[in-house]
């Protein structure tokens, strides 16, 4: 990619992408067929990033004579193009259908929601019913949801290969990108108007590319994916798997009649582990590994053979597992959150001692799973590990309690400055450990401040995204979550927000919400003074800042396939602002 193209998109915020479908069929005929041209030649060794499917896309616009004003449709254009060959090759069977619930009924409709999931009730009402019942009778598996993380779970869970989308751009660009950085071969079809009701979708194309079917010449992938060693990672986590990695470190085999209070502690620190999470740590630990140890080779297989992952370095990945979830467990009682994985938290579910011990169990586990390994990967590199393990530990307890004690003080006046550095700390050494420990086991050669400036960039874009999610409403949602603001957290929105505002706003963001209001009143006009204030464009204007900064830390290293991990994790872990 040229440097000027690289550096118009790095000024290209995601809201900035022009997202006009073509509602003349030829126009989007043409753009498709462009694409496809352009994109033939080009090597399909690997995904391509955002910013080369923003600069094919300017130039299939520019082929064809067409304005900038439809680059996003250009772009997903480029993007079918690309995924064509290697989506037609998935069976029928083995792919997901993804449909807005947008195309339903705008009133009236009976169908219901099961968590994110709509339920149609096939009532013949509108094109969902047709669409759903003719993928289904082809062999797909059909959500209707917005987003990707039902579609990742299903992926990673149910062993689906193939994604076909139908959504708004909006929704396409945030949404398929990251599924498409793992390598899974995706198409998406724009939705022909914006909106939430009443939206239309060029059913027969949709139809079209349902039923696009090409027989495999090859049975090795032409494209590398991350998938197979995901699903690797996210099965280590299942029944007997776990109990085989845990097999004489703790009891892992609860029994209903088993009484024993000796045992409770294991049993509920077992039961934590199992639940929920999206594994993205020991997968950072096993893609390190695999990629230090035996280059890209595996990552064009279907399987990842369990000979290259010996259980000394699944246990070591397990290990940093087990420091996070001991890690939310405390977090959830510190602020007194409610619910994790959509259940009640630990603490609610039990008492705050029982989850007190449950992470203190967990610390201590972890540090034995990975104190345990050094006969099978060496003393020395075991040492290693324990001692960057030990030191991320301190940092995280070092941010956790940097924000406890601005929590706690009567006026919360924490600066941007003190936000970030509570981010940094609390958030980048669990990136910073899973890869360093995946690196170091397979003995490759590590640049260490290059690993902390990627982790620290990486860790703060995070903890932004995560501080912003907070206040975005679901598609069925009466209003929004806030419990940043019931619990008078010290955020970066909380420090954007006092640097904003005059003075005697910044005495009513510092003072503890009067007595006798809601929630949904005290959330409602922190909503609104946080816009007014500016404080959301703020936050995404720096989380993009932060999401560059990493990007650029990983294309600092000399090693190519370390660079193409370190931007997997970035597509995977933050989206575009």
């Amino acid at each position: 990619m040229s440097s000027t193209a690289a550096q118009s998109s790095i000024n290209q915020p995601f809201e900035a992408i022009p997202k006009t479908v073509p509602p003349d069929p030829e126009v989007r005929r043409v753009l498709r067929e462009a694409a496809a041209a352009h994109v033939a030649p080009l090597a399909k060794e690997r995904p391509l990033s955002r910013d080369e499917i923003i600069e094919h896309g300017r130039a299939i616009l520019a082929s064809a004579g067409r304005c900038e004003c439809l680059l996003g449709y250009a772009m997903v254009c480029v993007a079918n193009a690309f995924w064509m060959d290697a989506f037609a090759a998935v069976p029928l069977s083995k792919r997901i259908l993804l449909l807005p619930h947008c195309l339903k009924l705008a009133t009236g409709c009976p169908g219901g929601y099961e968590g994110d999931e709509f339920i149609c009730a096939r009532c013949g009402g509108c094109h969902l019913n047709d669409l759903k019942y003719e993928a289904e009778s082809l062999g797909y598996r059909v959500v209707i949801a917005e987003g990707s993380p039902t579609v990742v779970r299903l992926i990673l869970e149910e062993s689906f290969d193939a994604i076909l989308g139908v959504a708004c751009l909006d929704s396409l660009e945030k949404a398929f990108h990251k599924i498409a950085s793992l390598g899974v071969p995706s198409l998406a079809e724009p939705l022909l108007n914006e909106g939430c009701e009443n939206t239309q979708a060029d059913q027969e194309r949709i139809r079209e590319l349902m039923r696009f079917y090409r027989a495999p010449e090859s049975a090795r992938a032409a494209t590398r994916s991350y998938l197979p060693l995901l699903r690797k990672t996210n099965r280590m986590f299942e029944g007997e798997n776990l109990d085989h990695l845990l097999d004489g470190f703790c009891a892992v085999a609860p029994d209903a009649a088993d009484t024993d209070p000796m045992r409770a502690v294991d049993q509920l620190a077992v039961e934590w582990l199992r639940e929920g999470g999206k594994r993205l740590r020991p997968f950072i630990t096993l893609a390190g590994y695999v990629l230090g140890k035996y280059g890209s080779q595996y990552l064009y297989e279907h399987e990842i053979p369990d000979t290259i992952l010996p259980d000394s370095v699944r246990r070591i990945a397990l290990a940093i597992e087990v420091f996070h979830k001991a890690s939310l467990v405390h977090d959830d009682i510190e602020d007194n959150d409610p619910t994790r994985y959509g259940r009640e938290t630990l603490h609610r579910r039990y008492s705050v001692g029982e989850a007190l011990n449950a992470g203190d169990f967990l610390i201590g586990l972890g540090y034995r799973l990975a104190a345990a390994q050094s006969a099978e990967v060496g003393a020395e590199t075991a040492i290693d590990i324990l001692n960057a393990l030990s030191s991320a530990h301190l940092r995280l307890c070092g941010g956790q309690g940097a924000e406890m004690r601005w929590t706690r003080a009567r006026d919360r006046a924490i600066t941007s400055l003190d936000a970030l550095a509570v981010y940094s700390a609390k958030t980048a050494p669990a990136f910073e450990i899973a890869l360093y420990a995946g690196l170091r086991l397979s003995h490759r050669e590590i640049d260490l401040e290059a690993m902390r400036s990627f982790s620290r960039s990486l860790g703060v874009a995070y903890q932004i995204q995560d501080d912003l999610e907070e206040w975005e409403r679901s598609p069925h949602a009466e209003d929004f979550s806030g419990y940043d603001v019931l619990g008078e957290r010290a955020t970066l929105l909380h420090a954007f927000a006092l640097e904003a505002a005059d003075e005697d706003m910044r005495r009513q963001l510092m003072m503890p919400a009067p007595a006798g209001k809601s929630d949904q009143e005290i959330v409602a006009e922190a909503y609104a003074a946080y816009e007014r204030l500016g404080v959301f464009a703020k936050a995404r204007e720096l989380g993009e800042r932060f999401r560059r900064r990493a990007i650029a830390a990983a294309e600092n290293s000399q090693d190519r396939e370390i660079v193409d991990l370190l931007l997997l994790l970035i597509d995977t872990i933050v989206k575009p602002f």
